[in-house]
């Protein structure tokens, strides 16, 4: 038997340097990841994700 079965793919796009500015900006002011991601119109898993990379970047340096 051969089936074709449709994999979905999964395309990871890290947010532009301004896009980290707004984000950066909305959660000092007390918006949520979700609301922010609205706002520069990702997923929010995307924008938790990349806030997630940078926090544990900050950490490290």
């Amino acid at each position: 038997m051969d089936y074709d079965i449709a994999m979905r793919t999964f395309c990871y796009r890290r947010i532009r340097a301004e896009d980290h500015e707004t984000l950066s900006l909305g959660l000092a002011h007390g918006h949520s990841l979700r609301t922010m991601a609205l706002v520069l119109g990702r997923t929010p898993s995307t924008v938790s994700c990349e806030w997630a990379r940078n926090a544990m970047s900050a950490i490290l340096i």
